[in-house]
């Protein structure tokens, strides 16, 4: 009888012997076979059969085994990297991918490189690979070799048995460090939108200082302590920036980064005219309530101020207020500098967006690096650090057609989105609009020509019709 045809996925499809398969005369039913579209990938093949027959491993182990190896081998081919290639930096980019874009724990994050390793110690051990794992005492390299650095480092570990032999083995060099907290999760498109709107709860002054908090790092990429650096004399005035948004003018704000390096940060101009707003109302108010209480009060002129101190807020503060939010919104293991992440996401990929379709775009090679240069510098940080983020964008969209003002239009739809609830929300505070609000509710945004129109009637029929609360 013969055997049903197997598909082959282009990930990759693992294929078991039968108990028809003998070696030396011994069944070994369940090697696993790893086959790609273009053939059978012999390497791997060859280290599953040795893992069965060799170490004489249980098949449901030897299958775990090759499960953990092949999404690695096909990462390889995705980004055109030969397995005989691989050094240190491609598995830390593959650390990093399994913790940031997969957001896997650190045990199996620990078990995929071990498994990893093991496999390219067989291939040194065995002459797949020349020198290419560092697994050598000094004295067994030949003179030539002695100084070379290997691809794969390795690092020895000794322990002593019970019998009182010392057991030596070879450990890989980049395995994540150990711990219990899993990778933290960087918060989806429609997770920022609830993050806004629970920051624009409570007291109005308050919710408009906080809802800035959120956008600051979304869309400037700020630490905690460059936000609280920012000051009045950073913002220009209403007429500026209307001037500025006209002429389509850049304004960059200069901070601290980390290592006290000067960095000068390109401002979104819809956030600042936010600020500005912040700044001439609830924080105004806020400064001459300290200042009736206490006239000697020396305002020190920075932006995001405690409604109870006038001081700036202190980071601890900043860091409360976010994981009030984030439980508010509903959203677990995140934190503040996983919204700055949300920042680096848009930035590679308005970079990304810039590459012709077609051309091919990886971490390693020179157009990646263009990519990562371009939005490291402006975000202030590393090129290496945006690794994660350009190998998940590369792998999970597409790139068709890139439009080169994407960020600028994504933005301006954020600010409106956001200019949009605050409006609602002040809405809700007048007596007789509450209808008006939960009429857009019900029919979108698509109705308010017309209930703008009827309001226009009513006022006109009855300026009085309205009760607009207190603001102090």
């Amino acid at each position: 009888m013969s055997r049903p045809l197997i598909r082959i996925e282009p990930t990759g499809t693992l294929v078991h012997t039968g108990s028809e398969c003998l070696i030396a005369g011994v069944p070994y039913p369940a090697i696993p076979t790893l086959i790609w579209p273009d053939g059978i990938d012999e390497p791997a093949s060859d280290w599953f059969r040795y893992l069965t027959v060799s170490r004489g491993l249980a098949p449901s182990t030897v299958h775990q085994y090759a499960k953990t190896l092949r999404p690695f081998l096909c990462y390889c081919r995705r980004f055109k990297r030969r397995w005989d290639t691989v050094n240190d930096d491609f598995l830390i980019q593959w650390r990093e991918y399994l913790r940031r874009v997969q957001e896997i724990d650190l045990k199996r994050v620990r078990y995929s490189l071990e498994r990893i390793f093991e496999f390219y110690v067989w291939a040194e051990q065995n002459k797949r690979i020349y020198f290419h794992v560092g697994i050598y005492a000094p004295a067994e390299l030949p003179a030539g070799q002695r100084s070379k650095r290997f691809q794969i480092t390795a690092m020895v570990t000794r322990r002593r048995r019970r019998a009182g032999d010392v057991a030596t083995r070879w450990k890989c060099t980049v395995l994540p460090r150990t711990g219990n907290r899993p990778a933290r999760h960087t918060p989806t498109d429609e997770e920022m939108e609830r993050l806004h709107d629970v920051s624009l709860d409570g007291d109005p002054v308050l919710a408009e200082r906080n809802s800035l908090l959120v956008s600051i790092p979304e869309e400037m990429n700020l630490r905690r302590f460059e936000v609280l650096q920012l000051m009045e004399c950073h913002v220009p005035s209403f007429e500026k920036l209307l001037d500025m948004i006209e002429n389509d003018t850049p304004h960059y704000i200069t901070v601290v980064r980390k290592g006290r390096r000067n960095h000068a940060v390109l401002c979104n101009l819809d956030l600042l005219m936010r600020m500005r707003r912040w700044i001439d109302g609830g924080r105004h108010s806020i400064i001459g309530k300290i200042k009736g209480r206490n006239p000697e009060f020396i305002d020190k002129g920075h932006v995001f101020i405690s409604s109870r101190t006038g001081e700036v807020l202190h980071k601890d503060s900043v860091t409360s207020i976010f994981d009030d939010f984030f439980v508010r919104a509903g959203i677990s293991n995140a934190s503040y500098h996983r919204i700055r992440a949300v920042a680096a996401v848009r930035a590679v990929g308005y970079e990304l967006d810039q590459i012709s379709a077609g051309v091919e775009v990886t971490a390693d090679n020179e157009m990646g690096m263009s990519v990562l240069t371009s939005a490291a510098n402006k975000m202030g940080i590393q090129p290496a650090s945006l690794k994660p983020y350009l190998t998940a964008l590369v792998l999970q969209r597409a790139r068709a057609n890139p439009d080169k003002r994407r960020a600028d239009v994504e933005a301006r739809t954020r600010a409106a989105d956001h200019q949009f609830r605050v409006a609602k929300r002040k809405l809700l505070g007048v007596s007789g609009l509450q209808d008006i609000v939960r009429q857009i509710d019900e029919n979108g945004r698509n109705d308010l020509p017309l209930l703008l129109r009827q309001l226009a009637d009513r006022i006109e029929s009855d300026p009085d019709c309205f009760t607009v609360p207190n603001d102090s």
